[in-house]
């Protein structure tokens, strides 16, 4: 992470796009380590004044990062949490791509009971994401897409990030699978701002590195580094980035 603030320090003068932005992210397993690396350089940016981000939106994992950075409050903590998740999916296993219920809630339940314990008021952490994190969900048996933003309690907050990447579970009564199902990458329609869409699956990585990553650091490093390098190049354009997107507003 002192990698991605000399990055920011960098390239701050050499941004070539709009520096309002909406950010949208596209499910893609654990590659998602891809766009952690890509938002630790926008952060930091941020934290600059060089740029703004606004609003997230994303499927599956591409969902569930940018709401655990934002619970979270921190790039780093939010890193640390999901590569510690891999390690224990690894030692007790999942459904394929996507992992249960059980799995997905006892995660997001910990980030929740931790920083409502630092923070002293749910609504605090509701707030950070209402109306700035949209999270796609699929109800079936339709496979009908639904676009969460608002978040009016703890349950139904935690319901969002489950149902977008797992195998089945409930979302206000509805059965809901991975939101990657019915829109992977759901840009924002009421086009208010320029947007940015990070695809880490079209991320030029070894093939193998999405199971890899799930528990050893180093391989989850190296997309984290590649994301890192990646925004560093398409911000400047000094060369095109197959995995990143720009839409003007």
């Amino acid at each position: 992470f002192g990698r991605a603030r000399q990055i920011a320090q960098n390239i701050k003068n050499e941004i070539k796009i709009d520096t309002s932005l909406d950010v949208i992210c596209g499910g893609s397993g654990f590659l998602c380590h891809y766009f952690s690396g890509v938002h630790s350089v926008l952060s930091q940016l941020a934290n600059l004044r060089e740029i703004e981000l606004h609003r997230y939106a994303g499927a599956s994992s591409g969902a569930q990062t940018p709401y655990k950075i934002l619970v979270c409050g921190s790039d780093e903590l939010a890193f640390d949490i999901y590569l510690a998740y891999g390690v224990l999916l690894e030692e007790y296993g999942g459904i394929g791509p996507f992992t249960t219920d059980y799995q997905f809630r006892w995660v997001i339940e910990w980030i929740f009971n931790q920083k409502w314990g630092t923070d002293g008021n749910i609504d605090s952490l509701l707030a950070r994401l209402e109306d700035r994190m949209f999270v796609s969900l699929t109800e079936v048996p339709w496979f009908r897409n639904i676009l969460v933003s608002h978040y009016p309690n703890r349950k139904q907050a935690i319901d969002s990030y489950v149902g977008t990447g797992t195998f089945l579970t409930k979302y206000k009564g509805k059965y809901v699978v991975d939101g990657g199902a019915s829109n992977n990458t759901p840009f924002f329609e009421d086009n208010l701002r320029a947007q940015i869409c990070i695809s880490p699956g079209s991320a030029e990585l070894p093939s193998k590195l999405s199971h890899i990553m799930k528990y050893d650091l180093k391989y989850a490093t190296f997309a984290f580094k590649k994301g890192q390098d990646d925004i560093s190049d398409f911000l400047t354009g000094s060369k095109t980035i197959k995995a990143i997107k720009y839409r003007p507003k």
